[in-house]
């Protein structure tokens, strides 16, 4: 029954988790573009759009922690303490098999989130990541 639980919380939890990761890999990808072929372009404008998106590409990195527990909480609290959590209880499980789902969801949650991360460390600089990956 945990199995089907974690299914359908892992679905419901997808819905809010999905945006945020594909917003955060959307400023990767521009920062990794800009990077990379920014040498060529000499232009005053281009280094005032390239520091606007080192600055959305910290707070990106910023955001896909904090508001993924966030949201983990949020859904903790509105899935368990509210009108849809009365619904929940009345599913003929034992007690702490909910709150197993939910803490299992959280942490894959936030193994996706940490492995979002290094694959965007990836896409930025992959010589660097690779170089420190043969020294460990």
């Amino acid at each position: 029954m945990l199995g089907k639980l974690l299914k359908y919380e892992l679905k419901r939890s997808a819905r809010k988790f999905f945006p945020l990761v594909l917003g955060y890999m959307i400023v990767a990808l521009i920062f990794s573009l800009m990077l990379r072929y920014g040498e060529s372009v000499k232009s005053p404008n281009f280094l005032v759009i390239f520091i606007v998106v080192c600055i959305a590409y910290g707070i990106a990195v910023g955001a896909l922690f904090t508001v993924g527990f966030t949201i983990s909480l949020t859904n903790f609290h509105k899935t368990l303490f509210t009108d849809e959590g009365y619904l929940m209880l009345t599913i003929p499980v034992k007690p702490y098999y909910h709150i197993f789902t939910k803490f299992i969801s959280s942490v894959i949650w936030s193994a996706a989130s940490m492995i979002v991360f290094v694959l965007s460390l990836l896409l930025i600089d992959q010589q660097s990541i690779l170089t420190l990956w043969e020294i460990l």
